[in-house]
């Protein structure tokens, strides 16, 4: 039996999350380590023709000061850039500004409150889901993945 076509979003930040989007269904997932996103990856590749996914692009600022948060954030990227690879998953890595662009307009007043509130208008069904900005963001690149899929 043929799997159903999907696409991923990670957000592989501090308190980062993985989002499974195929054509019925959206899974939301969050990753502690490596263990708990490899089997997440696995149980997903196993009812999934994962055929692309979209890592969100980390980098430290010049003068950072928090080295434990940028540690982290390297660590999560390079661990999300090698599960892909170990799963030969297509991917790309897009800082915000290229996942954002034609979805979010600006980072406003809202701050990050508005990946939530445009990840529920695109995606009203699945609005439970967006309980923290990274879930949505997650999900905004999913959306961006999925839609790139159609596209071709």
């Amino acid at each position: 039996m043929e799997k159903p076509i999907a696409a991923l979003g990670i957000d592989p930040g501090k308190t980062g999350a993985l989002v499974l989007l195929s054509e019925k269904k959206m899974g939301v997932h969050n990753f502690k380590n490596i263990e708990s996103a490899k089997i997440a990856i696995e149980k997903i590749n196993e009812s999934y023709d994962i055929k692309f996914a979209i890592l969100e692009k980390v980098w430290i600022r010049y003068g950072e000061k928090d080295v434990k948060s940028a540690e982290v954030l390297i660590r999560n990227s390079e661990m999300w850039h090698t599960l892909l690879h170990f799963f030969e998953i297509e991917h790309r890595e897009y800082a915000p500004s290229q996942w954002r662009k034609g979805l979010i307009v600006k980072r406003d007043q809202h701050g990050k409150g508005i990946y939530i509130e445009t990840a529920k208008k695109l995606m009203p069904e699945h609005a439970h889901m967006f309980t923290r900005h990274d879930k949505a963001e997650a999900a905004l690149m999913a959306w961006r993945a999925w839609m790139q899929i159609k596209n071709t």
